[in-house]
C-alpha cells in the first residue's frame, strides 16, 4: 500500500500539502512514506501563545494556543503559581515574584533561578503601592488582595536572546543578566532615564522602546555599549 502512495504525482501531492493547514495533519502527511517525506519539506511551527492567567489562582493549569489550528493545550505548571509571566522567547517563560526571577521551559519543565532584583542590599526597582480606592490598573498584571493595597509591579517587559540573556525593563531603567551571572547589570542609557514599554532581541541586539516613542539599541557583544538612542 505504501508503494502505491509513493507513486502519487508530485504536483498532486503538493496540492494536497497546500490544503493541509494544521501542523499535526502535515506531520502525518509526511509520515505516509519515505518519498513523501523527501518531497515535502518540514514546515516551520509557529510558537504556542501562552494565554493570560491569574497568578493568585489555586489552579496551576495554563492554556497555550496553537495558532496553526486554533487548538488550546492545557498544561499543569505548578512552578507558575504565585508568579506572573512578564515575557517569553526561545521556549522559555520569564516568571517574576518580587524580587525573584526564574526561567521556565513549559515543555521540559526545566527551571533556571536568576539572581534576585537587588543591588547593594536594595531592590533595583522597588514595588509601588496604590492606595485603596485608586483606579485599578491591570496592564502590568497587578495583584489584587482584599486585605492590602494593590501592588503594582515595576517590571514592565522582558526579552531573551538564544543564549539566553535576559533583559528586564522597569520604570526608569533596564537590567540584564545571563543564567551564570551572580547579579543583574544595569544599562546606563546615555540619553538618561529610559522607561521601556517594549523590548525585543534580534541578532544579539536588544531593541528597547519607551512610552515616548524613543528607541534604544543595546549591543550584547560589548556590554554597556549603546549603538543608538533617540
Amino acid at each position: 500500500m505504501a508503494s502505491g502512495w509513493a507513486q502519487l504525482p508530485d504536483d498532486l501531492l503538493d496540492n494536497v500539502a497546500q490544503r493541509t493547514a494544521g501542523i499535526k495533519d502535515y506531520v502525518r502527511l509526511r509520515a505516509v512514506c519515505k518519498s513523501w517525506r523527501s518531497f515535502l519539506r518540514p514546515r516551520s511551527r509557529p510558537p504556542w501563545l501562552m494565554l493570560p492567567y491569574d497568578p493568585c489562582s489555586e489552579s496551576c493549569v495554563r492554556g497555550f494556543l496553537d495558532a496553526s489550528d486554533g487548538t488550546v493545550h492545557e498544561i499543569d505548571l505548578p512552578d507558575t503559581r504565585g508568579k506572573r509571566c512578564c515575557g517569553s522567547s526561545h521556549g522559555w517563560l520569564v516568571l517574576e515574584r518580587w524580587p525573584d526571577v526564574w526561567l521556565l521551559n513549559p515543555a521540559t519543565r526545566e527551571r533556571v533561578q536568576l539572581p534576585p532584583l537587588m543591588r547593594r542590599g536594595e531592590a533595583l526597582a522597588p514595588p509601588r503601592f496604590m492606595e485603596r480606592g485608586a483606579r485599578e490598573r491591570w496592564e502590568d498584571c497587578a495583584y489584587r488582595s482584599l486585605r492590602r493595597p494593590l501592588l503594582q509591579r515595576e517590571v514592565r517587559v522582558a526579552a531573551l536572546s538564544s543564549d539566553p540573556v535576559v533583559l528586564l525593563g522597569a520604570d526608569e531603567e533596564a537590567v540584564f543578566c545571563r543564567p551564570t551571572d551572580a547579579s543583574w547589570t544595569p544599562l546606563a542609557c546615555p540619553a538618561g532615564a529610559f522607561a521601556a514599554v517594549d523590548v525585543a532581541c534580534q541578532s544579539g541586539l536588544f531593541h528597547l522602546v519607551s512610552h515616548h516613542g524613543r528607541v534604544a539599541v543595546f549591543d550584547l557583544v560589548s556590554p554597556g555599549s549603546w549603538l543608538s538612542s533617540g
